[in-house]
């Protein structure tokens, strides 16, 4: 097939330094196209398979989101095996709109990384958000009693999506934008962060980090303690988890980015 706006996302997704040849190469991560059609192969040389992937491919900071099959290959013009419509460019649409996201999902398109310290001004990267007026002691009762509709151990996978009305997140990001939005209110949109700043942690933020078991994780912070954090968390293991601790040292070592509504 031929899909000019793929072949322009592509080329676009990679710095000048690289031909478009390099681009389809076997090496050579991105989108890729043989006769069977178009795959997207990671930094790695490894692909998705049965699963969705956010992809900024035009390098605009909003992803779209694309289903690959069994086979690795991108769907397009067809209803994916959970019941969602791609265009002919391989797009989740919705009433007719694609979709956008801000480059999170759980395999990795997580934008920002760094760590270190610095002023808030100097963190903030992406876009600022709107304050809350809540204090952290509130907003850790309000988190608690999402408990009784979020237990300790409801399965909770990539299919579990939410959208926020300007970003769709899956699986753990899914989940921490839920909590944010039940804890702070969808109209409170977060201010970024991606620079790691140990004192400037706060009840309520969501936090993206590398996970242990490879890819990205994303975590909302239950509890701020004195050597680290408690967590709440969907997809771990694919249920939801609460208490989780984890060190300040390991939270730096793992950071990406933090979104916080304070």
């Amino acid at each position: 097939m031929k899909h000019r706006k793929l072949r322009f996302m592509a080329a676009a997704f990679l710095t000048a330094a690289f031909s478009i040849s390099a681009v389809f190469s076997a090496s050579a991560a991105g989108w890729q196209q043989d006769e069977a059609g178009w795959w997207w192969q990671n930094e790695d040389g490894t692909w998705p398979a049965r699963t969705w992937k956010w992809i900024d491919a035009d390098n605009d900071g909003f992803a779209e989101c694309y289903y690959f099959g069994a086979d690795g290959y991108m769907l397009y013009s067809a209803v994916t095996p959970d019941g969602y419509y791609v265009n002919e460019d391989g797009a989740w649409v919705m009433d007719g709109v694609v979709q956008k996201g801000i480059r999170i999902d759980d395999s990795g398109s997580g934008s920002g990384s760094g760590s270190g310290s610095g002023s808030a001004s100097e963190q903030n990267e992406g876009y600022a958000g709107s304050k809350t007026n809540i204090s952290e002691e509130e907003a850790r009762a309000r988190i608690l009693a999402l408990k009784s509709f979020y237990p300790e151990g409801m399965s909770w996978d990539d299919s579990n999506s939410y959208d926020t009305g300007y970003r769709v997140g899956f699986g753990c990001a899914a989940f921490a934008f839920i909590v944010q939005d039940e804890v702070f209110g969808a109209g409170v949109v977060p201010e970024r962060y991606t620079v790691f700043n140990e004192d400037n942690i706060h009840i309520g933020d969501h936090f993206r980090i590398y996970a242990s078991t490879g890819g990205v994780h994303s975590v909302v912070i239950l509890d701020v303690l004195e050597d680290g954090v408690e967590l709440v968390e969907g997809n771990y293991g694919g249920k939801i988890h609460w208490g989780r601790k984890m060190s300040f040292d390991s939270l730096r070592d793992n950071f990406i980015f933090q979104e916080t509504r304070y």
